[in-house]
């Protein structure tokens, strides 16, 4: 244990830890960031197939360069992609699609959907698009139209662009509470590309087998599938005390914590 070190050694270590992690928030105590690494699992028939370790904390950007390694290790892609919506990314849904995997990854507003709330139809993603008119109509029949292009490049150099929507004019909208919080005009902004693969993805989440793959996901049986988790830091020492390469290591001859 870290606690019985001499200090010297835990300076060194600790030393190492920030000069090679990065602040990520812990499981035990939420409310405090340490330095640590994001530990990525892949599973099948619930043996461990692949494992990475990134120095990144969200794990939307660990799910492509995770699948490379995993690539590299067994000379094969899953022919599925099972995960949570931590991953769920047009960056990921993009390279998924590219390398013909189905994807069963869900995005965040998934469940929102399903449950079809009156409050969900002032969305941006549940607007109607008028294609001739290249407008949104939101309730009210208020329409959004094209204003400009934002270029926008993620953490691994994925680029994509955002267009822009406005309403001309929500004064006097007796929607307007209900729709945003701006002081101005309501403002979306969409991806095209994201929005076609996010409904692909959901066609696949919500079709006969992915809904028997969700339930096995969620029972913990993974049948001829990959599924990717984040590993679980029961004690955040063990991993807040190393340097990169040695949590690497650790982890490749076999010290699991996983909650997938």
């Amino acid at each position: 244990m870290i606690a019985r070190l001499p200090k010297a050694v835990q300076e060194s270590a600790f030393r190492a830890i920030q000069a090679t992690g990065r602040f990520c928030m812990s499981r035990k105590q939420p409310e405090q960031l340490k330095p640590g690494y994001n530990m990525q699992i892949g599973t099948e028939n619930q043996f461990v197939v692949g494992f990475s370790v990134h120095q990144r904390p969200g794990d939307s950007g660990c799910l492509i360069l995770h699948l490379e390694g995993f690539k590299a290790q067994l000379g094969r892609l899953p022919e599925k992609v099972i995960a949570d919506a931590g991953y769920g990314s047009e960056e990921n849904y993009f390279y998924l699609d590219e390398e013909g995997i189905e994807a069963y990854v869900k995005y965040n507003t998934f469940h929102l959907e399903q449950k079809r709330r009156k409050k969900d139809r002032f969305r941006g993603t549940s607007f109607p698009y008028d294609e001739a008119r290249d407008e949104f109509i939101r309730p009210a029949e208020k329409r959004l139209a094209y204003t400009w292009t934002e270029p926008y490049q993620t953490e691994n150099g994925f680029h994509t662009e955002l267009r822009v929507y406005e309403c001309e004019d929500c004064s006097g909208c007796v929607l307007k509470p209900l729709c945003t919080r701006a002081i101005g005009s309501r403002r979306i902004r969409m991806s095209f590309r994201w929005r076609e693969l996010r409904d692909k993805a959901s066609s696949n989440l919500l079709s006969k087998q992915g809904m028997v793959l969700r339930l096995i996901a969620c029972r913990k049986r993974l049948p001829r599938q990959i599924r990717v988790g984040r590993s679980t830091n029961a004690e955040p020492r063990h991993e807040t005390s190393r340097s990169y390469g040695t949590s690497r290591n650790a982890w490749a001859l076999g010290r699991w914590y996983c909650d997938c």
